[in-house]
């Protein structure tokens, strides 16, 4: 009997900690559109987009530490949207 409390308690916490976590990234959602405005000002690069392509797209921004090409990349990875760099000046999605 003991035993089965443990595991429940167990169970308990570990699913509290995965809500837990779940809720805080979450709570790190941004509009791509406020996402790609940032990349903009930090690397002085401008993004041609079709507004209805991004509109509802929401994500957990990337590290601002990371260049403009991996930061592209993880924009494609996580948005399935394609990205052309062109020039490192111009970014058409």
């Amino acid at each position: 009997m003991l035993f089965r409390k443990r595991i429940v308690f167990f169970l308990f916490f570990l699913f509290a900690f995965v809500l837990n976590s779940f809720a805080q990234d979450q709570s790190k959602l941004t509009a791509l559109k406020n996402i790609l405005l940032a990349i903009e000002q930090q690397h002085q690069v401008n993004f041609n987009y079709t507004e209805n392509n991004i509109a509802n797209i929401k994500l957990v921004p990337p590290e601002a530490t990371l260049s403009l090409e991996e930061k592209i990349k993880y924009l494609e990875k996580t948005t399935n949207l394609s990205f052309e760099n062109i020039d490192n000046t111009f970014i058409n999605i």
